[in-house]
């Protein structure tokens, strides 16, 4: 399972034995497929065949949602709105796959 942000190899194994005792008794947790049991606990799981960029915009999109309805759906001030500049530019990096330095 790949992941845009990295998962500890103590989470995988606790995964893998949850879902093992889940899998023995499907007609008590249903016949749930191993990623759909791993998303309710991992985050941002790409999908073999996707590309990462666009995984990378698929969980940026509440972000990017928040950001614009902030920008748009309110009355704010100017200076707000410079402030959210920052905010936007780190989230662009984010999609970008770039690394971000949250000391600026």
């Amino acid at each position: 399972m790949k992941t845009l942000y990295p998962v500890d190899e103590e989470t995988y194994s606790r995964l893998g034995k949850a879902f093992l005792i889940c899998a023995q008794y499907p007609e008590v947790f249903g016949d749930i497929p191993c990623k759909k049991f791993c998303a309710m606990f991992v985050d941002d799981i790409i999908d073999e065949d996707e590309d990462e960029r666009a995984a990378r915009m698929r969980a940026a999109a509440p972000k990017m949602y928040e950001l614009l309805r902030t920008v748009f759906g309110g009355t704010i001030s100017f200076t707000e709105i410079l402030k959210l500049g920052d905010y936007a530019r780190e989230l662009l990096a984010r999609i970008d796959g770039k690394e971000v330095d949250d000391d600026e």
